[in-house]
């Protein structure tokens, strides 16, 4: 592994140390759900059931909440996802 990946990594191990540190558990019972901004760090704790978990996944977003640093298919692609666009 390169030096610099090497140095990212220590990095991103160190930031989840600190993080699991302060971590906060969010119990529900089977089929509840969590609504959480899509950064925030969140997993599920290890499965001990043996059954598969499944997911389901809403995006919620203004419609001119262009993504920062770009969209790798292009503004058009990410317009696509969008129900409804209507940009200023």
């Amino acid at each position: 592994m390169a030096p610099a990946a090497v140095s990212a990594a220590r990095l991103i191990l160190r930031a989840a140390a600190s993080i699991s540190s302060r971590a906060v558990p969010c119990l529900g019972k089977a089929g509840s759900i969590t609504v959480h901004h899509a950064r925030a760090v969140h997993g599920p704790a290890t499965s001990f059931s043996g059954k598969e978990r499944r997911l389901l996944v809403y995006q919620y977003r203004a419609a001119d909440a262009s993504p920062l640093l770009g969209f790798a298919g292009g503004m058009e692609k990410f317009d696509e996802l969008l129900l409804a666009v209507a940009r200023p």
